[in-house]
């Protein structure tokens, strides 16, 4: 009657076989039989693990973190690493690369000698229609990105479709008993492009201490080229204590440069202009 032998795959024995002379026992023929299942049943319980299904291997090699990558001794060429929270990896042992983690890691037991651990994709690092790496700081190197201010961050030159710069000017107070326009103290200067929309929003309070008496208000924008340029919806007359809240799109400029805007404002015939809680705003945007 055959006997059935199990095995729990726990190990990988030595396959024996009967030598010439060997007396043919039973347990002289089940004990090679026995290592053999237990071979079987060991690889088995391995190939279970990595494709249950048969749909493919699904599981790697997984490490809790980069120094416990590093720290492993086992690194045969080309054998893939997944570390936990990071990605993958794969060992090149010819590579000799300085080390740059977390892209680029060296074992440590083969101190200043060949072999890496190279993310998967290392290829396509830096290369023309690849993948630019960050520095230290997380940012993008300049050398990387010919549109960048020496910070490493891309310049509103650079930019397209959208708004490329917000600014704000406030000021508390000022007075004038002059009948010309002069200056109120404050300026924001707007870096443009030929092509750009200058958006400009003004809210104040006017009041003339002459009662009925009327003041002027003006926004001023000045080209680079020194020549004003007319911004007709905000050169207006006010009545005494008048809320004025307005803005104001500027057709597209015609002058690359800084562009500098400013408010002015007048007593129109006697009395003293008060123009207060004045706050001003510029938007650029670029088409």
């Amino acid at each position: 009657m055959p006997k059935n032998l199990s095995s729990t795959g726990e190990s990988f024995p030595t396959q024996t076989a009967p030598i010439a002379g060997e007396p043919r026992t039973a347990a002289g023929i089940e004990l090679p039989l026995q290592n053999s299942a237990d071979r079987t049943a060991y690889l088995k319980d391995r190939l279970d693990f990595l494709d249950a299904t048969k749909e493919g291997a699904r599981r790697l090699r997984r490490f809790a973190s980069i120094a416990a990558l590093k720290a492993s001794t086992d690194h045969d060429e080309g054998t893939v690493a997944q570390v936990d929270g990071v990605g993958l990896y794969q060992y090149d042992s010819a590579s000799a690369v300085a080390e740059l983690s977390p892209l680029v890691l060296a074992p440590t037991d083969v101190g200043g000698g060949a072999g890496r651990w190279l993310v998967v994709g290392y290829g396509m690092l830096d290369v023309a229609n690849g993948i630019p790496k960050l520095d230290g700081s997380a940012k993008l190197p300049t050398a990387r990105l010919a549109a960048a201010d020496g910070d490493g961050r891309i310049v509103a030159s650079a930019v397209r479709n959208g708004l490329v710069d917000l600014q704000f000017l406030t000021i508390t107070s000022a007075s004038t008993t002059s009948t010309t326009l002069v200056d109120i103290s404050g300026t924001l200067s707007v870096t443009a492009a030929i092509g750009d929309r200058l958006e400009i929003s003004l809210s104040c309070k006017a009041r003339n201490t002459s009662g009925g008496a009327e003041g002027q208000l003006k926004i001023v924008l000045t080209q680079p080229d020194t020549n004003p340029l007319a911004v007709d919806a905000m050169d207006f007359n006010v009545a005494s204590d008048t809320n004025v809240r307005c803005a104001v799109g500027i057709a597209p400029l015609t002058q690359n440069g800084i562009h500098t805007v400013k408010l002015q404002h007048r007593a129109i015939s006697t009395g003293t202009m008060n123009t207060d809680a004045v706050r001003i705003v510029t938007r650029l945007w670029r088409p």
